[in-house]
C-alpha cells in the first residue's frame, strides 16, 4: 500500500527546547515532515534548499526580527504558495496585525495546545493545496478556451471572393469566445449573407453559435426560400434551448444578394438593424419578425430592396451601437453620422469603428461583428479581387484597421 507523502514543514525557532517540542508535537506520525533553521539566514537557504510547502516562525530570531524574515519571504512566494504560521508570546493585538500586514497567515499565541497547532497548520496545508488545484484548473481552462477561440475562428468566412461584390468583416469577440457571427457563400447564382448575434456571450453563447452555423450549412443549398429555413431554424433551436427554458435566443439578419438582378432579399429576425448605404442616402431596415427560440414558431416575413451599383449592404450586430459615453450610447444617429458613404467597405468599417471607439474612450463591453457588401458595376466586375479580404479584430491583435496598440479593440 502506497502511504501518502508527508507535508514539509520549515520551523524557524533559535531555542532548543521549542524545536524539540514542534517536532514532536508534527511528527511523520502526524502527517508532517520536519526541518530546522535556528536564524533568518538559515531558513531562507533552507526554503531556497529544501523547499518546505509550510514555515513554524518564531517572531523573534537573533539575526533579523520574525516579521521581516516575512517580508523578505513575501518577495518571492505569494500567500497561497508558501503559508506561514507566527508564534508569539504576546498576544497584543498591534502584534497581530503587524504580523498579518507583513504577509503572515496566521498567529498562534505560545504556549499553545497541540491539537490547535495541528489543525491550524492543516487547514493552512488545505488552503495551498486548494489553490494549486484551482491555478491547475484554471490553466487547464485557458487552454481549452485557447483551442475553442481557434475552433471559432475557423467557423467564419477567411477570405470573400463574389462575383460583382466588394465585400470586408470585422469580428470581435468580447471574452475568450463569443456569441456574435457571420456567414457568407454563393448559392444558385445568389450570395447568402448572414449576420447573428446569441445572448449574452463566452462559452455557451460560443456553443449556440457553432449550432447556428450548422444549421445554416444543413440548409444551405435547399430549394425552400429564406423564410422557411429560418421558420424550420426556429423551431430547431426553440427546442433545442428547452423549450424557451434556458433563456437564451437568436437574432439574426438573413440576406440574399442577386449580382446581376440588382437587388437584396432579406430577413431580420429580432436583429440590429440593417443598412443600405447609397451616396445621398441611407435606407433603414429593421427587425420583420421576432428573435429565434423565444416561441415555438414565428412567421418569417422578408423585405426586398434595391441594391445598385455603388451602394453598400451593412450588416453589425449590437455591440457597436450600444457602446457608451456617460450614459449616452453610440446609437444609430452617430453611427450614421459616421459612415463613409462613398468608400469600400473596408474604409467603411474602419471609419465606423474608429468613431465608436472615440465615442466610448476604447472601452468596449460585448462582442462585436460587422459585415459590408458594396455592389460594383457586374458587366466590368472581375470574380477575384484583391479587397475581397477580412479585416480581423480578434482580442490580442494590435492593429486593426489602423488603430494604435493600446486601444482596446
Amino acid at each position: 500500500m502506497s502511504s501518502v507523502p508527508a507535508k514539509h514543514v520549515l520551523v524557524v525557532d533559535n531555542d532548543l527546547s521549542t524545536r524539540i517540542l514542534l517536532e514532536r508535537q508534527i511528527s511523520p506520525s502526524m502527517g508532517f515532515r520536519v526541518v530546522f533553521a535556528d536564524s533568518g539566514e538559515q531558513a531562507l537557504q533552507a526554503i531556497r534548499e529544501s523547499r518546505p510547502e509550510l514555515i513554524i516562525l518564531d517572531f523573534y530570531l537573533p539575526d533579523m526580527a520574525g516579521l521581516e524574515l516575512v517580508r523578505t519571504i513575501r518577495r518571492d512566494y505569494a500567500l497561497d504558495e508558501l503559508p506561514i504560521l507566527i508564534l508569539s508570546t504576546s498576544s497584543d493585538i498591534d502584534l497581530r496585525v503587524q504580523a498579518f500586514e507583513a504577509g503572515a497567515n496566521d498567529v498562534l499565541t505560545k504556549p499553545h495546545q497541540k491539537a490547535e497547532l495541528l489543525a491550524r497548520l492543516r487547514n493552512l496545508y488545505r488552503m495551498t493545496s486548494m489553490t494549486r488545484e484551482l491555478e491547475e484548473r484554471s490553466k487547464r481552462l485557458s487552454e481549452e478556451l485557447y483551442l475553442a477561440r481557434h475552433v471559432q475562428k475557423q467557423l467564419l468566412p477567411r477570405s470573400f471572393n463574389f462575383q460583382g461584390l466588394t465585400t470586408n468583416a470585422l469580428y470581435r469577440a468580447h471574452d475568450d469566445v463569443g456569441g456574435d457571427f457571420y456567414d457568407a457563400w454563393e448559392e444558385n447564382e445568389e450570395v447568402h449573407l448572414v449576420m447573428g448575434d446569441i445572448s449574452g456571450h463566452g462559452t455557451s453563447s460560443a456553443m449556440l453559435m457553432a449550432v447556428c452555423k450548422g444549421l445554416l450549412a444543413s440548409f444551405a443549398h435547399s430549394p425552400h426560400p429564406l423564410e422557411e429555413r429560418l421558420t424550420r431554424m426556429n423551431s430547431i433551436l426553440y427546442e433545442t434551448m428547452d423549450s424557451g427554458g434556458l433563456d437564451m435566443y437568436v437574432t439574426m439578419v438573413y440576406a440574399c444578394v442577386s449580382p446581376t438582378r440588382q437587388y437584396v432579399h432579406l430577413i431580420s429576425a429580432g436583429h440590429a438593424p440593417t443598412y443600405i448605404v447609397a451616396k445621398d442616402r441611407t435606407e433603414v431596415i429593421t427587425a420583420t419578425c421576432p428573435a429565434l427560440a423565444i416561441l415555438p414558431s414565428i412567421e418569417c416575413k422578408g423585405v426586398t430592396r434595391k441594391l445598385l451599383p455603388g451602394n453598400t449592404l451593412l450588416l453589425l450586430t449590437d455591440g457597436l451601437l450600444e457602446l457608451r459615453r456617460n450614459g449616452e450610447m453610440f446609437g444609430e444617429g452617430h453611427m450614421l453620422k459616421s459612415l463613409n458613404k462613398e468608400s469600400p467597405p473596408g474604409v467603411l468599417i474602419c471609419s465606423l469603428v474608429h468613431a465608436a471607439l472615440n465615442f466610448s474612450g476604447g472601452v468596449v463591453n460585448d462582442d462585436v461583428a460587422v459585415l459590408a457588401v458594396q455592389r460594383s458595376d457586374f458587366r466590368h466586375a472581375k470574380k477575384t479581387s484583391p479587397q475581397n479580404q477580412e479585416v480581423r479584430g480578434d482580442v490580442g491583435d494590435v492593429v486593426v484597421c489602423g488603430l494604435p496598440p493600446n486601444r482596446d479593440f
